[in-house]
């Protein structure tokens, strides 16, 4: 987190998300119970 600003959220290929790392962070770990 503190390294990026920016991460993009691949899976098997396809963008499912691409945005601030904090918010894709929580929206994966949401997604995925981790």
């Amino acid at each position: 987190r503190d390294t990026c600003d920016r991460v993009l959220w691949l899976e098997r290929g396809e963008l499912l998300m691409d945005g601030p790392t904090d918010e894709v962070i929580k929206a994966y770990e949401k997604e995925t119970g981790k």
